[in-house]
């Protein structure tokens, strides 16, 4: 195993487009490592500058004590599961996984001895005769994987590897994923724009706009305290509840609702200012679901959407004229009627009708605040 070190790495193409702006990082020896981020961030890109796919345009790359910067990717003992599955359709499962040992010229009887170890992990041993068009979607990607791990890398690098699969295949592979990393215990880096990926994989999450990391932490602490507002819409499903208020004596003013502030906040030397409120879709509670506390501010609000998923129920409200404008929580990701509306995810036994008011509570200790201005958190 290796640690991966990142100085100052940077990746432009031509002199106005920069995809990666000096980002420094480092991934600890036998880390699982996600970088997430919405299309065009440059996630991508900076995995494919660590396998050596990609040149810098300045900066360097370390894997363990090797500079590894210009070496070519076949001497940095890098295994990579690309996006689609690159299997060789001629090939049987047996072939394609021990191809690059193959060509390594390792003897034969090692291949198949490595081939049917991780065969066995991946649970692919029945179908090692087979050709690629005779599995299934998730077949096939564990095959892919298993290529790579009959080469007993320093590191993985695994480009969105499960963006191909239908949604409960996904899952599936998902917690495969996630089972196969702890026998595993490699080095990996791991990339998506899927953030239930990110929080489930992850050991630490990075998370990247326009080619700069916003934040990196643990996935739980990257929910509880994002570092700014892009962070904070960004990571979670539903997105975080946001909106401008004003700080008034002891609390804020948000949309005709005073909430009061968490005992030691730095937001109270901030009197008469605006902030950015956020509040998790989850941290919405109804007066039954919260028990008999007397310090949360009661939103009254009209149900306009409710869509009952079994487990939860989703209820989506009007959000008001101070809502957040979406341009500023990274543009792109938030879709008009998003930037609209407002949710709350409530107890499924929650009696709500579409028209017919219901009140909601807020905890001051579940409230997040930003600067509108800088978008960082207070």
């Amino acid at each position: 195993m290796a640690a991966i070190t990142l100085e100052k790495l940077t990746k432009r193409f031509g002199p106005d487009t920069c995809v990666v702006d000096e980002v420094t990082l480092q991934i600890e020896d036998g880390e699982f490592l996600v970088l997430v981020g919405p299309s065009g961030c440059g996630k991508t890109t900076l995995l494919r500058m660590i396998a050596g796919l990609e040149a810098p345009s300045s900066g360097d790359v370390f894997i363990g004590d090797r500079r590894v910067t210009k070496m070519p990717p076949g001497k940095r003992d890098v295994a990579m599961v690309f996006q689609d599955y690159a299997l060789f359709p001629q090939m049987s499962v047996r072939r394609n996984m021990g191809f690059g040992l193959t060509l390594r010229k390792t003897p034969k009887a090692d291949v198949a001895r490595r081939v049917d170890e991780v065969a066995d992990v991946l649970e692919l041993s029945p179908l090692l005769e087979r050709k690629p068009s005779e599995l299934s979607g998730g077949q096939r990607q564990r095959v892919a994987m298993g290529r790579a791990m009959v080469r007993e890398p320093e590191v993985f690098l695994m480009d969105e590897p499960l963006s191909n699969l239908d949604a409960k295949l996904r899952v599936q592979m998902r917690a495969e994923l996630a089972s196969l990393r702890q026998r595993l215990k490699r080095t990996t880096v791991y990339v998506t724009h899927d953030q239930v990926e990110a929080m489930t994989l992850g050991d630490r999450v990075v998370v990247l706009r326009d080619g700069l990391i916003q934040q990196v932490d643990t996935p739980q602490r990257m929910f509880r305290r994002p570092a700014n507002v892009f962070v904070a819409a960004f990571m979670g499903s539903p997105a975080m509840n946001l909106a401008e208020a004003v700080v008034l004596d002891g609390g804020v003013s948000l949309a005709g609702v005073e909430i009061p502030l968490a005992q030691g906040s730095a937001v109270r030397a901030l009197e008469g200012r605006n902030v950015i409120v956020g509040i998790r879709p989850t941290d919405l509670r109804t007066a039954s679901s919260n028990g008999s506390r007397s310090d949360c501010a009661v939103l009254r609000i009209m149900p306009e959407v409710i869509e009952d998923l079994g487990s939860e129920i989703h209820v989506r409200f009007a959000a008001r004229a101070d809502a957040v404008d979406g341009a500023d929580l990274g543009g792109d990701d938030l879709t008009e009627r998003a930037r609209r509306q407002f949710t709350a995810c409530l107890d499924p036994n929650t009696r709500v009708t579409t028209g017919t008011p219901l009140d909601l509570l807020i905890a001051p200790g579940d409230v997040h605040y930003f600067d509108p201005e800088s978008g960082e958190r207070i």
